[in-house]
């Protein structure tokens, strides 16, 4: 994937930089997005199977979150 492959030419990118500053109060709340769902509404609601992978894509990428190496403080540039 396209979006996969590109990453900030002057900075950390998302992960890394979460990876520097996630502390336990955020690990806690990631850890419950592991069994996040969507309430089902019966009149306002999107087609269950784009909810199921809303549903994975949140739950991979809290994963993915938590599963971040701790960057140095010193590794941050913002320009």
């Amino acid at each position: 994937m396209y979006a996969r492959a590109q990453y900030p030419a002057c900075y950390l990118n998302f992960l890394g930089a979460a990876g520097a500053v996630l502390q336990e109060r955020h690990k806690r709340a990631l850890r419950k997005l592991f069994n996040f769902r969507f309430k089902r509404h019966p009149r306002y609601n999107l087609p269950q199977k784009r909810l199921k992978l809303l549903e994975e894509l949140i739950q991979k990428r809290a994963a993915l979150l938590l599963s971040q190496k701790d960057a140095a403080p010193c590794e941050l540039k913002f320009w």
